[in-house]
């Protein structure tokens, strides 16, 4: 009789267990119809901003060529140099530069900076992108980027976010 009364039991038990793991198994955002069109334009807006010579492509030389940018925005004067209040429209317009304040730039003290020495800034807009470190982000790794930013699987992504944490 103790027997017979388990066996309901443990049915009740092993298809309560199996349908709650089926009910955990949801897919994720970024793996739906409207994840997936969504990270696409995400994708396709980021091309757009990092391709800074419109080749199609996301390289190291679209980077130099948005520092170069940067920095004549920022030179008002155009006197070839950024002051304390031209740097900080570069700080401004680009939050990496934050962390790093005018005196700690200006290397040689003369209160100003030089083109030269904004370059010497490590801020990279590509880092956390070029997974394979060639120098050029091809949309599977922009793409992979933004889907490692939305699930935070990513150590370079964690580690972008504990930057930013620390930032003003």
């Amino acid at each position: 009789m103790g027997q017979t009364s388990k066996k309901p039991f443990v049915f009740i038990l092993m298809a309560t267990l199996g349908l709650t793991a089926c009910a955990n198994k949801r897919t994720a955002y970024w793996q739906t119809p409207e994840g997936i069109a969504r990270i696409d334009n995400q994708t396709n807006r980021l091309l757009a901003e990092l391709d800074n010579n419109r080749d199609g492509r996301i390289t190291c030389g679209d980077d130099d060529l948005y520092k170069d940018q940067l920095f004549q925005r920022a030179d008002v004067n155009r006197d070839g140099v950024l002051s304390p209040l031209e740097y900080s429209d570069v700080a401004f317009r680009e939050k990496r530069y934050q962390l790093f304040e005018f005196d700690l730039v200006d290397n040689n003290d003369n209160k100003i900076i030089e083109k030269a020495e904004l370059d010497k800034v490590p801020v990279n807009r590509l880092e956390y992108r070029d997974y394979n470190r060639d120098c050029v982000v091809s949309p599977e790794e922009l793409k992979q980027s933004i889907i490692d930013e939305i699930t935070s699987s990513s150590p370079q992504f964690r580690r972008v976010r504990q930057v930013r944490r620390q930032m003003p």
